[in-house]
């Protein structure tokens, strides 16, 4: 079994405990190198043991921890980082444009399993500045002004309105930007979900989920005409709800 090299960093005593007696007891393949106090001792702690992942509170006095990519050159990130937050449910979504890994406090089992899980199955996509500054973005709105998505070959930014549609393909989706199309290991879904508080966002069939600023045309057959040139189809359950809200 390989193992996980992990370092965490938590203002909180207990909760670094916790969260090690977790780690120690049901996931034998975790190593925790050590435990700091704050993130200027993390840092110091993530140069000496180059750990594989670093479970990092958000809230700490004097530093957060989203300041730990001001610490490091982007070849130095060899570490991937599971941020650890008491943060409430509003903030889950502006994680999940962003595209980070995260756990809530108080800290369950099936978290935990799941952030472990993604680890081990984890392309080495480490977090970048720009998706820290997606999550900052969108931490106080509930309309997204950002959206990270992740591919095989990287993370792509764009701002909603770029986005023009999204095509459902099995357990994957297809997503169109402008002048751009890339091939996502996410369900249509997942998107669906993503931009479920974003107006111009519509699922309008099955296999698609459409901006609607986007929509140069519609047809009698109940199609749209998108900007790129694609037509979609409607479907017949959608097509009432889809001429109320583009009236809108």
């Amino acid at each position: 079994m390989e193992q996980i090299k992990a370092i965490i960093v938590d203002d909180e005593l207990a909760a670094r405990h916790l969260l090690q007696q977790m780690l120690q007891e049901q996931f034998a393949e975790v190593q925790v190198l050590a435990q700091c106090k704050d993130l200027p001792e993390g840092i110091k702690a993530i140069r000496k043991y180059e750990p594989d992942v670093v479970f990092l509170d958000i809230e700490m006095p004097n530093h957060s921890g989203l300041e730990i990519l001001d610490y490091f050159n982007e070849n130095e990130m060899n570490f991937e980082i599971v941020f650890v937050t008491a943060y409430s449910e509003y903030a889950v979504k502006a994680f999940q444009l962003a595209a980070i890994d995260y756990i809530l406090k108080p800290i369950d089992d099936e978290q935990l399993e799941r952030a472990i899980t993604r680890l081990k199955n984890t392309k080495k996509l480490k977090v970048t500045a720009e998706q820290v500054q997606t999550f900052k973005a969108n931490l106080n709105t509930s309309t997204p002004t950002k959206i990270c998505i992740p591919t095989s070959e990287g993370k792509y930014f764009f701002e909603p309105k770029d986005l023009i549609y999204f095509r459902a393909d099995g357990a994957y989706t297809e997503v169109f930007a402008e002048k751009q199309k890339l091939y996502v290991g996410k369900n249509i879904k997942y998107f669906e979900e993503l931009l479920q508080n974003h107006p111009d966002f519509m699922r309008i069939h099955r296999s698609f989920l459409v901006n609607l600023r986007k929509v140069s045309k519609y047809t009698n057959a109940n199609a749209v005409l998108l900007s790129n040139g694609a037509e979609v189809q409607v479907s017949p359950e959608k097509v009432q709800a889809f001429h109320d809200k583009i009236k809108l």
